[in-house]
């Protein structure tokens, strides 16, 4: 009955989109970023899997996260004056719904319920104040994900972004020289990302496409801006604000075919490497060297913590430490 609903309301959302005056070849795009319809044996398609960038048009995090900074246009302002515990918990019980609510909407791919759970988890922590890292709510909500429903395992998708999460959360998190620089960490997050799920898409796909990492990184920060523009449109079109549909549907037509040609381009000049196909052999001892690297760095990183803790003890004087 709710999955009929939410066929319901996808079904209206793309109607509307439709009739927006998008161009062919964006109205393609905007409709597999915001709803997860699309045609896998699409032109369109092919050429986002040839340029190594074909998850984006799959729904995950990155699409949840420009959702939740959709919904903080209207909840930042409400939370600035909310004080009172209930209404903190009335808040996030709504966003949380809303969130959940857009996932069955877009027919509950796994990489997104995986990002919905991960989202849940960290939104329920910062309500009571507690204090967890990124690799603990990741490690939350796969469990959830798998005590409910031990299937999704197998699903491409959720591995996919489960992976790529828990690339973040490891590695990604480490400390660096550059520490605090906004361009290093979306670059180390990026490259991370495609670290860890390599493995699995030349087991799954056979292929490896060289300029993967930083065509992924263009898109990505693209994509963020364009997606960003797609549910102010669709909120413009549900409230009938006929001016501004109109501007965002030529803007997002705009934006969407400067990326198509420089995709096709692209893809002519460097073609992707086929027949790299990985076993599960192979894939597990990949894994299995990225764990005992990071396990190395990790130790390396709390051994120079404890380093720095007995410098800063040892050069306390004794009038420091009175009150």
């Amino acid at each position: 009955m709710l999955q009929a609903r939410a066929a319901d309301v996808s079904d209206f959302l793309a109607g509307k989109l439709c009739a927006s005056g998008l161009s062919d070849e964006a109205l393609e795009q905007v409709l597999a970023l915001t709803l997860g319809i699309r045609d896998t044996r699409s032109g369109m398609m092919t050429l986002f899997r040839e340029a190594g960038v074909s998850h984006v048009m799959a729904l995950s995090g990155l699409h949840l996260t420009v959702f939740c900074l959709f919904l903080s246009l209207f909840v930042y302002p409400v939370r600035r004056v909310m004080g009172p515990f209930w209404l903190r918990l009335v808040m996030t019980v709504l966003v949380v719904a809303l969130v959940w609510g857009y996932v069955l909407v877009a027919g509950c791919p796994m990489s997104m319920v995986r990002a919905a759970a991960m989202f849940s988890v960290a939104i329920v922590c910062a309500l009571f104040y507690w204090r967890i890292t990124l690799l603990q709510v990741w490690t939350l909500a796969v469990m959830l994900i798998l005590t409910l429903s031990p299937r999704s395992l197998t699903d491409v998708g959720f591995q996919l972004s489960s992976t790529a999460t828990l690339g973040i959360a490891t590695f990604g998190v480490l400390k660096s020289p550059w520490e605090g620089r906004a361009l290093w960490m979306w670059l180390r997050i990026g490259f991370w990302c495609q670290v860890f799920t390599l493995p699995l898409v030349a087991h799954y796909f056979g292929t490896f496409v060289p300029h993967a990492v930083f065509t992924s990184l263009f898109v990505s920060s693209y994509m963020t801006v364009v997606l960003l523009f797609c549910f102010v449109l669709m909120a413009a079109l549900l409230i009938g604000f006929t001016p501004l549909s109109s501007f965002l549907a030529l803007s997002i037509s705009g934006l969407l075919d400067f990326q198509t040609t420089l995709l096709r381009h692209l893809t002519s000049l460097i073609s992707p490497i086929s027949g790299l196909r990985f076993s599960w052999w192979c894939v597990f001892l990949y894994y299995a060297s990225l764990a005992s690297l990071y396990l190395y760095l990790y130790a390396g990183e709390r051994e120079r913590e404890r380093h720095v803790n007995a410098s800063e003890e040892a050069t306390t004087t004794p009038d420091q430490l009175q009150p």
